[in-house]
């Protein structure tokens, strides 16, 4: 008999944190950004020449050399030219951040040593675009993100340290953010990229990505449709045992749980094998519409869909690992499947007003997530309670659904300008709901 508790996260159901205030009041020159800062831009043809990155780290347009925050902005095209395709990939190679994940939708961020476990929010800001996307706060995943495909964007900034003036408390270690190419008024332009690759192990690979910028009214309204689809097959099999060990109390401490030292795995028989099962496929479309009625006033509409699906997740079982001559990935005593489903939905609003010393900027968005997950806990409650009382392994099947959903809203005036004193001043609210069923 299953037990199902349905349990709301009270003090994200009702969250919302209201802060106006000076957001950013610096002197500033040029030449007086911190010299850890790296510029990551493609160079095109020409390498001696590095084209500079924008960027809006400080909620205004700016250059990496005059932003004196420790970051790595990459370009948009340096992501394509160097196949780097999901924020893990990125954070391989940024230093000063760090990341675990088992698979697409499953992967947390730390920044400067904070770990994103503690507390109930996460540590490290998430934002596309203008919307903060905040992780979940009392799902059993963990404190994971979204991992939109990285096609089609004008760049990511990684902004290393405590950035909860500009982006709140939950930017202590730092904050990702990527930033989308938006329409272009009177361009028609086309790109389609085909993608193929093998992974050891496993199969093959294959995805392909399509952006279209559409004109539909001269000077005036611009259409921009980004679609992608990507499939990487798996490397990691599940193995289900015949008769799976027990495991030893050798060498444990005094304590309910003696069975802490797992059996050999390895060992078999095998009643099952399944290939290859953290396959992952990740289908996106991002449309945007740019409406532009009047000199110097943008109205920016964005909308995100992404599904995720996965077989399994992409964890290895330690013992045996993956350096013997068992099969590398998960063992189990009973045949329960994992498979993993995520789903996300975006709609958000820009827009942006230039005034004679300063910009105006509204930006309003709503997202919602949905994932769930099913897991096998026999082994852990065998080794917790069954162990004591010579209890054989059982069927446990855990099924997880998170929900998740967040409204916000900011009104910021920031200055324009290449002076010395540059000023910014905002106000931001948030609304997030999170509800959990576990089965």
């Amino acid at each position: 008999m299953s037990n199902k508790n349905v349990v709301w996260g009270l003090a994200a159901r009702r969250w919302a944190q209201v802060s106006c205030s000076l957001l950013a009041l610096n002197v500033a020159t040029r030449g007086s950004a911190q010299q850890s800062a790296d510029t990551l831009a493609a160079s095109g043809d020409v390498p001696q020449v590095l084209q500079e990155v924008v960027v809006t780290a400080e909620k205004r347009e700016s250059t990496v050399q005059a932003t004196p925050i420790s970051m790595t902005a990459i370009s948009g095209a340096d992501l394509q030219a160097r196949g780097l395709s999901s924020v893990a990939d990125v954070a391989r190679e940024t230093p000063g951040i760090s990341f675990r994940s088992a698979g697409p939708g499953l992967t947390e961020f730390e920044m400067r040593g904070i770990s994103a476990t503690g507390g109930s929010v996460g540590t490290t800001g998430f934002y596309v675009d203008e919307t903060p996307i905040t992780p979940p706060s009392f799902g059993a995943i963990g404190k994971v993100v979204i991992d939109p495909n990285l096609c089609d964007l004008q760049s990511v900034e990684i902004l290393r340290g405590p950035q909860g003036t500009l982006y709140g408390a939950g930017s202590m270690g730092g904050t990702v953010r990527l930033l989308t190419n938006p329409p272009k008024l009177n361009l028609l332009d086309a790109t389609a990229r085909v993608m193929g690759s093998y992974t050891e192990n496993g199969g093959f690979n294959r995805g392909g990505d399509l952006m279209l910028n559409i004109p539909i009214v001269q000077d005036l309204l611009a259409l921009r449709l980004v679609a992608s689809s990507q499939y990487n097959d798996g490397w990691l099999d599940r193995v289900v045992e015949n008769e799976f060990p027990y495991p030893s109390s050798e060498g444990c401490p005094a304590s309910i749980f003696l069975g802490c030292t797992r059996g050999n795995v390895a060992a078999g028989p095998y009643a099952a094998l399944y290939r290859r099962v953290n396959w992952n496929r990740i289908d996106t479309l991002r449309p945007s519409l740019l409406l532009r009625p009047a000199d110097g006033l943008s109205i920016v509409l964005t909308s995100l869909y992404q599904r995720t699906t996965a077989g399994g997740y992409s964890q290895i079982d330690i013992p045996p690992g993956c350096s013997s001559s068992a099969p590398c990935g998960h063992y189990q005593p009973n045949d329960v499947a994992e498979p993993l489903y995520d789903l996300v939905k975006l709609v958000s609003a820009v827009i942006k007003y230039d005034l004679p010393f300063a910009q105006l900027t509204s930006a309003t968005s709503y997202w919602s997530r949905d994932e769930r997950q099913t897991g096998d806990g026999s082994e852990v409650a065998q080794n917790a309670v069954g162990y004591n009382f010579g209890i054989p392994y059982v069927p446990v099947p855990f099924t997880e659904a998170d929900h998740s959903e967040q409204f916000s809203t900011e009104l910021r005036l920031a200055s324009t300008g290449d002076g010395r004193f540059q000023w910014g001043e905002g106000c931001s609210s948030a609304v997030s709901t999170f509800a959990f069923l576990r089965t």
